[in-house]
């Protein structure tokens, strides 16, 4: 019988860090804030399920003139229009009610300061004045140069002299941005607030719980950022991750999510095979072949059969197999056909006189480098 297996995309790209943050705070301490000194609040409505709320976090906010800005200029909140928090606001205890903490990590019933505001799709910007008074909701993912306008025109009180629409058309049309992008990073980004300018992409595959992915050390070598994405909670989903564990000459290595946004995986459906595979046995792997180059991101089967069991030049380490893998299936998963996991897929031999010859690494090699963690990972 098949069993079910865990496999993601890994993505791999530079230069996303940033010197500046935003000071964010929870709107009670905002509030505060206000009473002392008064200054404009800026709050960030998102969800947990929502995806271009993690985006606007990732390539907007992250943006060091743009969060400069926010911290001379406004108190900023990123508030959770989902979650359970109790906000007094305008002498109004607003809450949660109907919150249902076992659907956390999806859609839940809508916080009451949300309701308050009318707050109807996610992300929302919320700009409140320097008595909390409301100025405007700004819908939808926006990058640092879209959301630099409403930026200046609310904190610099440049929406005072704007009377009519036509003006708004006017200032909108006649104003040049200045949030720059960081070193390496661009504002090349889709309507879903995904990025254009990742350096390269591999695969990989699940290895516990909490997170730890399993990869081709090549995958991630040099990496300055990497993400991973695939299906969480049943949408597509991508978060930060960082490297935990390598093994150079192996070409293994492992990475762990490192995201606020991520909460765990529930169970893991496959089982790894220690045991030596045979030569003739039937194998399949999955993954993601040039994802970044028109083959797309939908998972990728292909098959074939273990042919040898040593790689290039008798390496005890791999297994020879027919399986056609691609550049981007490396860290991907091969399988056996009941489903057990038998190894990692690392490489291929590219000749005009030689056909479906692949290489992957064995998985009792994984499990030594995992052992090599004292953690009980799978």
């Amino acid at each position: 019988m098949m069993r079910f297996y865990s496999v993601l995309l890994v993505f791999v790209f530079t230069g996303l860090a940033s010197a500046q943050e935003i000071n964010w705070m929870s709107m009670e301490a905002a509030l505060a804030k206000q009473k002392e000194v008064p200054k404009k609040i800026m709050v960030d409505m998102y969800t947990a399920w929502c995806g271009p709320c993690r985006m606007l976090d990732k390539n907007t906010f992250s943006n060091k003139k743009l969060a400069a800005y926010v911290n001379a200029n406004y108190y900023a909140v990123k508030f959770n229009a989902e979650g359970n928090a109790v906000v007094n606001f305008k002498d109004q205890e607003l809450s949660n009610p109907n919150y249902d903490p076992a659907k956390a990590k999806r859609r839940n019933s809508q916080h009451q300061l949300a309701q308050y505001f009318g707050i109807r799709s996610y992300p929302t910007i919320l700009f409140l004045g320097e008595n909390s008074e409301f100025l405007a909701p700004i819908p939808g993912y926006k990058t640092p140069a879209q959301l630099e306008l409403f930026l200046r025109l609310f904190g610099e009180d440049l929406y005072k002299t704007l009377n009519s629409q036509e003006a708004f058309n006017d200032y909108q049309k006649s104003f040049v941005p200045t949030f720059t992008p960081n070193n390496n990073q661009n504002d090349n980004y889709n309507s879903d607030g995904s990025v254009d300018n990742w350096k390269s992409n591999g695969s990989g595959i699940i290895i516990s719980n909490n997170g730890l992915i399993a990869t081709n050390f090549h995958v991630i070598e040099g990496a300055k950022s990497i993400e991973v994405e695939f299906l969480y909670n049943n949408q597509l989903e991508s978060f930060k991750a960082q490297v935990v564990r390598t093994d150079k000459i192996n070409d293994l290595a492992i990475i762990k999510i490192d995201d606020k946004f991520f909460k765990g995986f529930s169970v893991i459906k496959y089982n790894f095979k220690s045991k030596s595979s045979e030569v003739g046995e039937s194998v399949f792997a999955l993954g993601y072949p040039k994802a970044l180059s028109g083959m797309g991101k939908d998972m990728k089967f292909t098959d074939g059969t273990i042919s040898s069991k040593t790689g290039f030049k008798g390496d005890v380490t791999k297994y020879q197999t027919t399986t056609p893998i691609q550049p981007g299936n490396s860290g991907g998963p091969l399988f056996d056909s009941y489903g057990n996991f038998i190894g990692i897929n690392s490489s291929k031999i590219v000749s005009n006189d030689v056909d479906n010859v692949s290489y992957t690494i064995k998985s009792v090699y994984l499990l030594t480098l995992i052992d090599s963690m004292n953690e009980n990972v799978i």
